[in-house]
């Protein structure tokens, strides 16, 4: 696959996959940041401990963030953060659930970890609702982040092979040195996910509620009601100071 064809998850996630592959602990970070019109940002994250880096030497070169660049991608990194991992984060906008779905597509092909993402809204009397649903689903395990174009040039059965001998070296599972979360947010509410390769699918569902600005025609009433009893309490006040001046 020529590199200016390459998703997004191609460059970010799968060099994660390589690195896990070299036994070292990696980071991959997906958000959907959405308002309440619909339109918001996506945001794909790698955090590579010092030995991930080490392996992989020139890390910009390495994660081909030119490619990402040429895909719309705004990119940043490398960063590094307290928790002791270096950053390479790259987020495209979208304007609206279409739009969503394509960027999350090149995150992960249709079927890929992060799928089936909807925001819907709701109306009530008094407000109105944003809802955001979806899937994520690590069940296929590494596979779900694999590369097709190393998997192809590996091959299903030495890719297996490359993950057993990791797990023997290191004496603990693949899953544990992977780790993923995946964030969803509508306006002020988030729900995050942390799951691991391997596991049943999760539910993303996140709803924002919205009051209404109050109606015109209700501060006129109001406005009415109050008028109306202050002049009934004008008309009282009245009968009584002539009713005590007699």
């Amino acid at each position: 696959m020529p590199s200016s064809l390459r998703r997004p998850s191609v460059v970010l996630v799968a060099a994660a996959l390589a690195v896990v592959l070299c036994a070292c602990q990696v980071r991959v970070e997906v958000a959907v940041d959405a308002d309440v019109d619909g339109a918001g940002v996506v945001t794909v994250g790698l955090g590579l401990e010092q030995g991930a880096l080490d392996r992989l030497g020139d890390p910009t070169a390495a994660l081909q963030l030119d490619d990402l660049r040429q895909a719309g991608w705004a990119v940043t990194g490398p960063e590094g953060r307290d928790d002791g991992f270096t950053w390479f984060e790259a987020s495209k906008a979208f304007a609206d659930q279409d739009e969503l779905a394509l960027v999350l597509a090149e995150v992960g092909g249709p079927d890929g970890p992060v799928r089936d993402v909807a925001i819907a809204e709701g109306e009530t009397d008094t407000s109105r609702t944003y809802r955001l649903t979806g899937t994520v689903d690590l069940s296929p395990g590494l596979g779900a982040y694999a590369d097709p174009e190393l998997v192809s040039v590996l091959g299903e059965g030495t890719l297996a092979s490359l993950v057993a001998d990791v797990e023997a070296a290191e004496g603990r599972s693949v899953e544990e040195m992977f780790d993923v979360r995946v964030t969803a947010t509508v306006g002020d509410e988030a729900q995050v996910l942390a799951p691991r390769l391997g596991d049943p699918p999760q539910a993303l569902d996140v709803t924002e509620e919205v009051a209404k600005p109050t109606s015109i025609l209700v501060w006129v009433v109001a406005g009415v009601a109050i008028a109306a009893a202050l002049a009934a309490l004008l008309v009282v006040a009245r009968r009584r100071f002539r009713h005590v001046g007699r």
